[in-house]
């Protein structure tokens, strides 16, 4: 996926989900490991568990079906059985799923049956047990803490790269011309066609689709707090890894947990 795709796709996500994409979907990102976002993609390097930092979940709440599209750039069409189309054009046999077709670069969908949201509800302490670690050098700036998953499944994802993208998916069963039912589409899934100018996944078994984290920040306005990135002002650079910071920590400025929500932050492009 290109750099500017990539941001296209993560912040529709962050504007209509107020989460974050999960940079593949059936990557493995669990409540509470931390990691870095690089080119590859999410690589977990430890969790709080494994530094010594206690956490408590939050009560996952309803499940929820999740069924996203960029408005008026997305044309759905569902096909009944006979009518699906592979790669040449001709009709599966038996075939009945979804076809996509994209009117801009960047518009997608997202489709994942029985969503729930996990979180961490101790955030306060996390942060003075990150913050502590931080101050003794013992954590990497370019770490990221995830702090709330959105998991469900099967799920779907297709991103158009270009405008007059395609992707057709055979959902494996009959069906009906009433919608697409994901429930019942856990086995057989797959893309029957999919254009050059379309990047797609399908993912059977239950996984992360959105997540939220946070990561260390060197503030120099503002209490030391958790917060919103850009919510009372800039914010300096995060140190290096082997430098102590330069200005002594007090309740006037320092480091905070701060929420990811422009991909520049973590990882420029």
């Amino acid at each position: 996926m290109t750099g500017s795709l990539l941001k296209a796709y993560w912040r529709e996500s962050r504007t209509s989900f107020s989460r974050l994409p999960v940079w593949l979907p059936g990557t493995v990102m669990e409540l509470g490991d931390i990691g870095v976002l690089g080119e590859g993609g999410w690589t977990k390097a430890t969790d709080l568990g494994a530094l010594g930092i206690p956490v408590t979940r939050r009560g996952e709440g309803a499940a929820a079906d999740y069924d996203y599209s960029s408005g008026a750039e997305v044309s759905l069409t569902t096909r009944v059985s006979g009518q699906l189309p592979d790669a040449a054009g001709a009709p599966v046999s038996g075939g009945g799923g979804l076809v996509v077709d994209f009117r801009r670069s960047g518009a997608f969908i997202l489709k994942s049956h029985a969503v729930r949201v996990h979180r961490i509800d101790n955030l306060d302490a996390v942060e003075k047990a990150v913050i502590a670690l931080h101050t003794r050098l013992r954590w990497n700036p370019d770490w990221v803490i995830v702090t709330e998953v959105a998991r469900g499944g099967p799920s779907i994802t297709v991103i158009s790269k270009e405008a007059g993208a395609q992707s057709v998916l055979d959902l494996g069963l009959a069906v009906t011309g009433a919608g697409v039912d994901l429930a019942a589409a856990r086995t057989g899934m797959r893309f029957s066609h999919r254009s050059r100018d379309a990047w797609a996944s399908v993912t059977t078994e239950e996984s992360t689709v959105l997540w939220r984290g946070r990561y260390v920040n060197e503030g120099w306005f503002g209490r030391t707090t958790v917060r919103e990135r850009g919510e009372d002002g800039p914010a300096g650079p995060a140190p290096a890894w082997s430098t102590p910071p330069s200005l002594p920590r007090s309740a006037d400025g320092g480091p905070y947990l701060a929420d990811v929500e422009d991909l520049d932050e973590i990882l420029p492009l």
